[in-house]
């Protein structure tokens, strides 16, 4: 490390945050971390390490890590939520416990964060030492920080006092005035020159072993077990207070930003040079489902790189790790989870009648040529698939100068042939000129320099929440890559047959497209659950039995068959809303179908229901 200074971020996981040169991420206690990418993090378990010691030493095995490790000028350390502010404007002024606070990362917290290193230096005015804004426990009505960490903690305090009288009696004063302070300096976050950094180690570490030594962890649970940690940063205010009042050293003091989601994405970059790059999107109900998708793509990837990243707002960390288990045995591919909160947080993405079956996150695919504007091309693959080919062959693909690549959507034109109310929408809302070639958006080859020319970043979301739109996204995207589209073989994307009959409907179209369909059936590279009726919910439909055969890979089986059992038991406040809809839903098709809006046969229809509907009044009476 060639810098002169470096600030050391600790995290609890396995991904980096900020992509900048004055951090260094270090994952804490890598040592039990089997999944870590160390081509993405450093881990704090190489060369003279502690990082077995990171249940109890919390952040402090990463500081080990860089005092025995790291060659700099300059030290210093936050967390993978907590950070230095460099340039907060005066208008935000910290709560009483000393942070900023921010929901995640954003344009205006990066300006905050992220300073060159000569700039940091400069802002410490001459001082070897800087600290972020104290805690002052009068606001609290708390006496002192001694009382406050019995209060909060246990009595260990005392241990460490003793310990301190024992091993640097020079420094006992300087505790006691501390303890009895009080103004706290919290999360073990500072900046040091290296001669001041290394002599604080030196003492610091054997104060903390002694304490280890001393204190009985055996009835700790597993927050208490953090004991080490928590001590250390009382052990950072003594040290502060005893150099203060002997060696007049006064810290530059800098604001403290607490993020309350850091994992939420900023920039997404390439992970392989000239990968395979997958998007998806899910939220955390829907990740078994998505799992039958991503095992039928590692099982016929090729020796290729590819990099998956997975759109969502709410996936939790365990069913993160178990889809990240699923590629442990490809090294050739790396899954990223990414948060994109911060995107699409201004926009209450909604679907119309006809799509209640659609979650909010199909509309991601409006924001990805914002998402990935580090990338050139982006394959977009739906959840409800199952995966039979290799994918690199369809990513590489020479879209030319077209928007995007994507299969004809002959369900769509089936309507178009045999539905007035479905031509009258094509032609007089969606307006196409070419209304037989719109595409089905379950496979989607983005040019994503040629969307970032053409539209800007909200352009299309925009477009997706303001219109009146019937298949959301799916339209928008119609409606904009009109006629700067390159139709993709119908293998990629085999929609299955359905219960109102879609097979029907599909023989509709131009007799080319139906023999096109018919013959794709048999060879489908990419299987398409599209609509409401799932195979997770009806196991004898079309092509189920694929997605059962890849769902029985994947660590999510048993929560799939359990599903399939307890439906109404496991599905979310919106997943029972679809299921309330979609019997209307159908009913409204198989309606439409057969009795098209406008026809002679809907005119009898609907003088039949009303001949029928006053006998009943009648009969009432």
């Amino acid at each position: 490390m060639n810098n002169t200074l470096k600030i050391f971020a600790a995290h609890h996981f396995g991904r980096a945050v900020i992509d900048s040169a004055l951090f260094f991420p270090v994952r804490g206690g890598a040592v039990f971390d089997k999944s870590i990418n160390r081509s993405y993090i450093q881990g704090d378990d190489t060369g003279d390490n502690i990082s077995e010691k990171n249940y109890s030493y919390c952040e402090l095995t990463v500081q080990y890590w860089a005092w025995k490790n790291a060659e700099l000028d300059y030290y210093g350390f936050c967390h993978y939520r907590r950070y230095f502010s460099f340039n907060l404007p005066e208008k935000q002024m910290p709560d009483l416990e000393g942070n900023v606070r921010f929901d995640y990362f954003d344009e205006n917290v990066l300006s905050q964060i992220i300073c060159e290193p000569a700039e940091v230096i400069s802002k410490m005015n001459g001082s070897p030492f800087a600290l972020t804004t104290p805690i002052d426990y009068h606001n609290f009505g708390v006496k002192d920080i001694y009382e406050q960490f019995i209060t909060s903690h246990n009595n260990d305090i005392d241990i460490l006092m003793n310990v301190i009288k024992d091993l640097y009696p020079e420094y006992y004063d300087s505790a006691m005035e501390f303890v009895k302070g009080q103004t706290f300096f919290p999360c073990n976050m500072f900046i040091m020159k290296k001669a001041l950094f290394f002599r604080y180690c030196q003492w610091l570490f054997p104060i903390l072993q002694e304490c280890e030594k001393r204190i009985d962890f055996s009835g700790y649970n597993i927050d208490e077990y953090r004991i080490i940690g928590f001590l250390a940063e009382r052990c950072l205010g003594i040290f502060y207070t005893h150099i203060k009042k002997n060696e007049n050293i006064e810290a530059a003091i800098f604001h403290r930003i607490f993020i309350k989601n850091p994992y939420a994405c900023i920039k997404i970059n390439p992970h392989f040079e000239d990968q395979i790059t997958i998007a998806t999107a899910s939220n955390n109900f829907y990740v078994p489902y998505m799992a039958v998708m991503i095992q039928g793509l590692l099982e016929n990837a090729s020796a290729e790189k590819y990099g998956i990243y997975i759109l969502h707002t709410d996936i939790t960390l365990e069913n993160q790790k178990k889809i990240k288990t699923m590629s442990s045995d490809f090294p050739n591919v790396f899954i990223c989870f990414c948060d994109i909160s911060p995107d699409v947080a201004d926009f209450p993405f909604k679907v119309s009648e006809i799509t209640k079956h659609i979650s909010k996150e199909t509309f991601y695919r409006t924001l990805l040529h914002k998402i990935f504007s580090n990338f050139t091309k982006v394959l977009y693959l739906d959840a409800d698939m199952v995966i039979q080919a290799d994918v690199a062959e369809l990513f590489r693909t020479n879209l030319n100068n077209n928007l995007i690549g994507a299969c004809l959507d002959v369900d769509f034109v089936g309507m178009y042939y045999s539905n007035i109310e479905a031509r009258g929408y094509a032609d007089n809302i969606l307006k196409l000129r070419q209304p037989v070639k719109y595409f089905q958006a379950g496979v989607l080859l983005f040019n994503i320099e040629r969307f970032r020319e053409k539209f800007t970043d909200f352009h299309l979301a925009n477009l997706a929440l303001t219109a009146n739109y019937r298949w959301g996204d799916q339209d928008v995207l119609n409606v904009c890559c009109h006629e700067n589209v390159l139709y993709l073989d119908p293998q990629w994307n085999v929609m299955v047959q359905h219960k109102y009959d879609r097979i029907g409907i599909i023989r509709k179209c131009p007799l080319h497209i139906y023999q096109q369909y018919m013959k794709s059936r048999d060879t489908p590279k990419i299987i398409h659950y599209a609509g409401e009726q799932k195979p997770w919910d009806d196991p004898e439909m079309d092509f189920a039995e694929r997605f059962w055969a890849a769902a029985r890979r994947t660590p999510f089986y048993e929560v799939l068959l359990h599903r399939m059992i307890n439906p109404y038991t496991h599905a979310s406040k919106g997943q029972k809303e679809n299921h309330k809809h979609a019997a209307q839903s159908e009913a409204k098709k198989i309606l439409s179908f057969f009795f098209p809006s406008g026809s002679r046969r809907r005119r009898i229809l609907k003088r039949i229901f009303t001949r029928v509907m006053k006998k009943a009044v009648l009969c009432m009476m």
